[in-house]
């Protein structure tokens, strides 16, 4: 957000500033892909290691809580904020969408583990690492998109 507002109240031209804009989306491309691949090696290590921890009901449900509403924010705000044009805020609300969904895994694992599911880690860590996997295809797509808008500008 500090970049965005750096740039918007900037005295620049609109080409030269969607230019710096496309910049920073390229950068934040390869830093969803990373935050992607942290998501999948974590989820690895909670699929091979599979010990399940142990929550009490009121923090299970308090990690339900955060998961879901973290989700259904960062969908508001992604439908909000379509309305702009600015590559860095599309990024910003992916990224707000992808710690939704990093949420939603966590829920999971939480509620299975509150349940003594044998499987907790094991299925938690697949679906960790298909996430991350999806993560990284996302940063890979943005960071492609910007790139090719950066050479046909």
């Amino acid at each position: 957000m500090w970049r965005y507002r750096q740039i918007r109240v900037s005295n620049i031209n609109p080409l030269e500033r969607e230019k710096i804009e496309i910049r920073y989306l390229r950068e934040g491309g390869i830093l969803y892909g990373l935050l992607g691949m942290a998501l999948v090696t974590l989820s690895i290590y909670m699929y091979i290691v599979n010990e399940p921890q142990r929550y009490n009901q009121s923090i299970v449900l308090l990690i339900a809580l955060i998961g879901f509403t973290k989700i259904v924010t960062s969908i508001v705000g992604w439908i909000k904020a379509r309305h702009f044009r600015s590559p860095i805020i599309t990024y910003l609300k992916s990224l707000n969408l992808a710690d939704g969904l990093v949420a939603i895994v966590m829920t999971q694992y939480a509620l299975l583990s509150y349940e003594n599911s044998p499987s907790a880690s094991s299925s938690t860590g697949l679906f960790g690492a298909a996430i991350g996997i999806f993560l990284i295809i996302v940063g890979l797509v943005i960071t492609l998109r910007a790139h090719i808008k950066s050479i046909s500008r």
